[in-house]
């Protein structure tokens, strides 16, 4: 296909429609029914001297598209084009248009009826936005009215609820799972702001060059993978001298579990339960309340 100058005199910003002519139709899409249906136009344009292959222009046809291979006005691709005929300077040139843009923007008959519809329908647009923001408005708040322990949840500082409470201004309602969520967020911050829980003094890793003995609290585990297989971590909670630092490393085998004589299954501790083990730590670059343990030994569930 003929490639796009690099000032496309066909651009939004700059087209005007009136200086185009509306030659033919073709398909370029992958549909060999509509391909037959579009064979009369085709032949017409061949017979014109524009060349199309089996779906669309050939590579070295004499319609210009858009640098990307879409249409010469937007750049989208299409399956369903128009044909027109443009003259630059004194040379007459062929231009690819997908259907969409040939509807809304070449079949005007020139620059300034275009851009007056064009403003037409951005007012059309704005004043609808408007109407629908007002009714939207007045449904919400009939929609609250009926319902006061969602209006009073709907002050909650939370980002669920100012989420949930943007879309309902914006649609008029919500669902009644919404609505359930909301109040349930409301009550449980509530309840969290009557009863502040006491958060623990940040601590930080210990610099040691030697082995120690760490004890704290699983506070979570997961599986990692890598070219050895499968490991699984867990995440310590220590209670350090000047507050509370965390440790992540490989879950001693030892912590796994045990079975018992009669050969059932019991498992070792896990999340939430208190652990001691000897180690190696290094704390993180970039957290010192964060670090790393490794080479764990005589790990041991620790009663509470």
């Amino acid at each position: 296909m003929a490639a796009t100058a690099n000032l496309n005199p066909h651009r939004i910003s700059v087209v005007n429609p009136g200086a185009y002519r509306h030659i033919g139709e073709f398909y370029q899409g992958i549909n060999i029914d509509m391909m037959k249906a579009f064979a009369p136009e085709h032949r017409y344009l061949e017979a014109l001297g524009i060349e199309f292959g089996d779906f669309g222009p050939k590579a070295d046809g004499n319609v210009e598209f858009h640098r990307n291979g879409g249409c010469a006005h937007c750049g989208s691709h299409f399956a369903y084009g128009s044909v027109f005929s443009y003259r630059r300077g004194r040379v007459n040139e062929y231009v690819a248009v997908g259907h969409i843009c040939a509807a809304n923007t070449f079949s005007f008959d020139d620059k300034i009826t275009m851009r007056a519809a064009r403003a037409k329908k951005c007012g059309e647009r704005a004043r609808a936005e408007t109407n629908r923001k007002a009714k939207a408005a007045e449904a919400w708040g009939a929609f609250l009215a009926e319902r006061p322990a969602l209006a009073a949840a709907t002050t909650t500082e939370h980002y669920i609820v100012a989420d949930i409470i943007s879309k309902g201004a914006y649609w008029g309602s919500i669902s009644d799972k919404q609505e359930a969520l909301v109040i349930k967020i409301a009550a449980d911050e509530a309840e969290k702001a009557a009863n502040p829980v006491e958060e623990k003094p940040v601590g930080t890793v210990p610099t040691l060059d030697k082995r120690a003995s760490f004890e704290g609290v699983i506070i979570s585990e997961k599986w990692q993978s890598n070219q050895f297989g499968d490991t699984l971590k867990m995440l310590v909670e220590v209670d350090g001298e000047d507050g509370a630092y965390r440790l992540w490393g490989t879950k001693p085998d030892s912590l796994d579990g045990t079975r018992t004589e009669d050969g059932e299954w019991v498992d070792g501790p896990g999340k939430g339960d208190r652990v001691r083990f000897d180690a190696r730590v290094k704390a993180s670059d970039d957290d010192a309340a964060f670090g790393f343990f490794s080479r764990p030994t005589k790990a041991v569930a620790v009663s509470a």
